[in-house]
């Protein structure tokens, strides 16, 4: 009878562990800037700053670091219009964003590389600033990846992620994750 109890309560820890895993999401981090209140829309002049970080050169061409940056600005542009976040008032606060996209590969940090995509990490700094130049609002976070569905883990284990266009999903999602964050700021 002690066995069995013990083994409920070892399986209990266990499935609360794994929930607590699932539900904690990705990594990240916020600094502790004051709360002051920021503007209903902002302006946005493009990404500030972009870095591709990658641990592999693959002879399969994917997308290059300008590409990536070129179509996250003009996904996030797209989105921010879409959710009416965006306007050219002098009076509105600055949008300050910065991106980092970690380029991953099938067995990237192994001796037996693949040129298969894996999926990505992102990493995002965005600062609300007002027109002094003077920090309202600011959400970092890091360590974010990619989570694809279904067919796409399946594609992706398998492999088959090895065309420039499969790599449109994460871009689209990075960018969504982005725009996503703005949108809370209010």
């Amino acid at each position: 009878m002690g066995k069995i109890n013990c083994t409920k309560n070892l399986f209990r820890i266990f499935v609360f562990s794994a929930l607590s895993a699932l539900f904690l999401g990705c990594g990240g981090s916020s600094p502790n800037t004051p709360n002051l209140p920021v503007t209903k829309q902002f302006r946005f002049d493009g990404i500030s700053n972009f870095e591709l970080r990658q641990l592999h050169n693959a002879t399969i061409v994917y997308h290059t670091a300008e590409e990536i940056e070129a179509l996250l600005n003009e996904k996030i542009t797209k989105f921010l219009v879409e959710k009416r976040l965006l306007t050219s008032d002098e009076n509105a606060n600055i949008l300050e964003i910065s991106l980092v996209y970690f380029k991953r590969f099938m067995g990237d940090e192994t001796p037996v590389k693949s040129d298969s995509l894996g999926y990505p990490l992102f990493g995002y700094n965005i600062k609300v600033l007002d027109n002094n130049q003077t920090i309202l609002r600011e959400i970092d976070r890091r360590d974010l990846i990619f989570k694809g569905g279904f067919a796409t883990n399946v594609k992706a284990l398998a492999g088959q992620l090895r065309e420039k266009e499969d790599e449109l999903q994460f871009i689209d999602a990075f960018a969504e994750t982005v725009t996503k964050s703005i949108e809370k700021i209010k």
